[in-house]
């Protein structure tokens, strides 16, 4: 047993520098413009290019109807002229936009553009998005704990949920920790919308694609550092990401980077929890057998994501 967890956190680790590699590489992916995907039932997802780094990963927005007629804006993107032109003509310039909801703490960027275009739309965000974008007067914040009603809002057409044994109020650090985000399922077109916990890998990218084709689905590389420090966190999780696919049928998956996964989302999801157990089990286990682990995870990362910032600064 204790090989196999040590190969599962070999496995995970050299995954973790390949990606590191991914985002300090100036490549160019050709993942595609400005896309409007129509997933039926009321759902779209918007594609746009993002780069990080000189690397073109691409992010998304997505568009839900609810049963009012109104619209659910899930994340922002910026948008060129075309597609401003068709988002337009879908929500009737924005006139019937229920809200805008801001799912992961780190996806900031839009917002103040999206803002001007649409400033007349109720916001709701992370705490980070209410800290760091102050000219947008929010709505309200999503958190489990004091406004834990305004995630079933929407419900039952759309479930949002904040997973369980992760830091989401004050991921540090900022340049390495993107782990979290809020999971938003859509249940009449059976969809979940998620940032960068989970990444589907749609097309190849160089150097991801040395350890992952098309089509593979993964956990974000910062998920050590993602969760919070101690033992009982990974099985938090892990038992969070089984809880999920008891509860909501998904049939399609929407990932920030790097694309859509369209039919066969279920499985493609139990298959990476199932696969992932023993890697939950094994961080657990070094949490609780070694002080050492739980130190250096708690205080070495933060040095490490400064290091990281200085690099990205060089590169730019």
């Amino acid at each position: 047993m204790r090989f196999i967890i040590n190969v599962s956190l070999l496995k995970y680790v050299t995954l973790k520098f390949a990606c590191f590699i991914f985002h300090f590489t100036c490549l160019n992916a050709d993942i595609g413009g400005n896309q409007l995907r129509t997933l039926e039932n009321g759902f779209w997802n918007v594609r746009v290019p993002f780069r990080m780094v000189g690397v073109e990963i691409g992010t998304h927005m997505s568009i839900i109807r609810l049963q009012n007629g109104r619209f659910l804006i899930i994340d922002t993107v910026a948008m060129n002229d075309e597609l401003k032109h068709e988002f337009n003509q879908l929500t009737s310039n924005g006139s019937n936009i229920e809200a805008v909801v801001a799912v992961h703490p780190f996806h900031t960027l839009a917002y103040s553009a999206f803002h001007k275009l649409y400033p007349n739309v109720k916001y709701y965000g992370t705490p980070r998005h209410l800290r760091k974008i102050s000219e947008i007067h929010w709505a309200g914040q999503l958190d489990a704990d004091e406004n834990k009603e305004l995630l079933s809002k929407w419900a039952p057409e759309v479930e949002l949920r904040i997973p369980d044994g992760a830091e989401y109020y004050n991921p540090r650090p900022e340049a390495i920790n993107h782990f979290v985000s809020v999971f938003v399922y859509h249940s009449k077109s059976k969809t979940l919308h998620v940032d960068d916990t989970l990444i589907y890998i749609e097309t190849s990218i160089w150097p991801i694609n040395l350890l992952l084709q098309p089509g593979s689905l993964i956990f974000h590389p910062s998920l050590i550092i993602g969760l919070k420090p101690d033992a009982e966190a990974p099985l938090q999780f892990h038992k969070w990401m089984n809880q999920i696919l008891k509860d909501w049928n998904i049939e399609n998956l929407c990932t920030a980077h790097v694309g859509v996964k369209v039919g066969g989302a279920q499985s493609a999801i139990q298959k990476l929890v199932n696969d992932s157990e023993v890697l939950f089990q094994g961080i657990s286990e070094l949490h609780s057998r070694s002080r050492l682990f739980s130190f250096l995870v708690d205080k070495f990362s933060e040095p490490f994501g400064q290091i990281v910032e200085y690099l990205s600064a060089i590169i730019s």
